[in-house]
């Protein structure tokens, strides 16, 4: 039987390390001529890389997108509005989206994909035009977990979040 002690330190370092690959595996790039780097995750958010200030955005959908909040256009005091097929987002004081890396810009409805979206338009400070794209993602695709035939405990995060373990031992 493995002690609870054990096993919670193997719980701790896998679940860091699942947590750890999860963050580091889900990146996107862009060519480094693209202005704006785009990627879409699970929950909608649409997250941004970009070395410019975005002054407003404003891309088409083909009706997925029935909401759009937070991120860092709330955080900017963007008015992001969408309607039947546009979001558009803008600040009415003048302030700026700042500049980051895989930052989430605002989040989209459930549902909503890629393939949803398109005629992304994005403006920097004094409305010059910054190119925007999807980023090819660094994502691998998920294997079945292994673990050396000398731990007890195997734990693994699967794509819905789901903690699942094989072992060995009983676990008490």
């Amino acid at each position: 039987m493995i002690s609870s002690r054990i096993f919670s330190k193997y719980f701790s370092l896998v679940l860091f390390s699942a947590m750890l690959m999860s963050n580091t595996l889900s990146a996107s790039t862009c060519d480094p001529a693209v202005d704006v780097c785009l990627s879409l995750d699970e929950q909608g958010n649409l997250n941004y890389s970009s070395t410019q200030d975005i002054a407003g955005f404003q891309w088409n959908h083909d009706g997925c997108v029935s909401s759009a909040s937070g991120g860092a256009a709330q955080d900017a005091g963007f008015t992001v509005s969408v309607s039947s097929g546009v979001v558009l987002g803008f600040s009415f004081t003048g302030s700026v989206i700042t500049a980051g890396d895989d930052v989430t810009l605002t989040t989209l409805s459930s549902g909503v994909t890629e393939d949803c979206l398109s005629g992304f338009v994005f403006s920097g400070v004094g409305g010059t035009t910054l190119s925007s794209a999807f980023g090819v993602s660094d994502e691998e695709p998920a294997d079945e977990v292994t673990c050396s035939d000398d731990i007890d405990v195997c734990l693994s995060l699967d794509d819905a979040g789901n903690l699942n373990y094989s072992s060995t031992q009983d676990i008490a």
